[in-house]
C-alpha cells in the first residue's frame, strides 16, 4: 500500500482519545493524571503499536460525561506538525 501525507510531510499521527467511564478497570492508578480544568481524568497506554489516550470523567459535570452516556468513545485523533 502507497503512503500518503493528508496533512503534509512534517505531520504525524500521535494518538487517539477515548472516552471511558472508568479508568481504574482498565490501568493502574499511578499511570492516572487528573485534569482539574478540564474535569477529566486521563491515562495513556500502548495497544498494537497504537498509543491511546484513556479519558474518563472526574465529576458528573464532566465534558466527557455527555460523550459516554450518548454512546460516543472516539473523542479526538491528535497529530504532531513543525508547522501550523
Amino acid at each position: 500500500m502507497r503512503e500518503k501525507s493528508f496533512f503534509g510531510q512534517e505531520t504525524k499521527f500521535h494518538h487517539i482519545g477515548l472516552a471511558v467511564k472508568d479508568l481504574n478497570l482498565l490501568v493502574d492508578a499511578s499511570e492516572i493524571v487528573e485534569d482539574k480544568i478540564q474535569r477529566v481524568k486521563v491515562a495513556f497506554l500502548k495497544a498494537d503499536g497504537l498509543d491511546i489516550e484513556l479519558i474518563s470523567p472526574l465529576c458528573d459535570d464532566s465534558p466527557v460525561s455527555a460523550s459516554i452516556e450518548n454512546g460516543i468513545k472516539l473523542l479526538h485523533i491528535c497529530y504532531t506538525t513543525l508547522n501550523l
